[in-house]
C-alpha cells in the first residue's frame, strides 16, 4: 500500500487500547481503494508491521477534510 516508506529515524510508538505501545517502524505516504472503487493517496501514514490489519485513526481524517458517514 505505500509508495514511499521512510524506515530510517525514530517514528515514535501506536499506543494500544491495554495501555501497551508498538514501535512505529516507518512513515510515508499510501494508496487505498475506498467502497466507491476510488482511489485515495493518504500522507504521514505510519507503518506498525506487528499491527495486522489496517487502522484509521478518523480525529486526523476529520482535520484533513474527510468525512465519514455510515449506518449501522
Amino acid at each position: 500500500m505505500f509508495d514511499t516508506l521512510k524506515t530510517d529515524g525514530e517514528f515514535g510508538h501506536f499506543k494500544l487500547g491495554n495501555s501497551g505501545k508498538i514501535k512505529v517502524e516507518g512513515i510515508g505516504n499510501a494508496r487505498m481503494k475506498l467502497h466507491d472503487g476510488a482511489i485515495r493517496a493518504f500522507t504521514n501514514v505510519r507503518f506498525v508491521p506487528f499491527v495486522v490489519v489496517n487502522i484509521i485513526y478518523m480525529g486526523k481524517m476529520k482535520s484533513q477534510g474527510y468525512e465519514y458517514v455510515g449506518s449501522k
